[in-house]
């Protein structure tokens, strides 16, 4: 089996979260990208440190810290499976990110046909 390098994981993972180097650096709150830059670049054999890793699935709780750590995949997380890896290394999970929001968006067609429907009951017994 090839394992991969932790340059190679962490390419992966900008293309995955569709960030330059630079970017993620940031988001990350280097205040230098060249940490980024030295894990990235081959040559210098960096390693993702415990830090960085941290680091990484505290900021993008859909990364798969096992993915960083073994290379095992997926790279990217479901729902379910964030909820899982933040019980299981004791992040806090935000409660109103991004993904909730959509989710309570796709909601409200079943919960307007359920007002709907209750309203035409309660309409019907008059």
């Amino acid at each position: 089996m090839n394992k991969k390098s932790d340059s190679e994981k962490l390419q992966t993972v900008l293309n995955a979260l569709n960030l330059t180097a630079n970017a993620f650096s940031q988001k990350l709150g280097y205040k230098s990208h060249s940490s980024v830059y030295h894990v990235l670049d081959p040559r210098r054999k960096s390693k993702l440190n415990t830090n960085m890793v941290r680091k990484i699935v505290n900021t993008f709780p859909n990364i798969n810290n096992d993915y960083l750590i073994e290379g095992e995949l997926p790279v990217l997380l479901d729902d379910n499976s964030i909820i899982s890896q933040a019980n299981k290394l004791n992040i806090p999970i935000q409660t109103d990110t991004d993904i909730s929001k959509i989710k309570r968006i796709l909601d409200i067609p079943d919960q307007l046909d359920r007002i709907e429907s209750k309203l035409d009951q309660l309409l019907s017994k008059q």
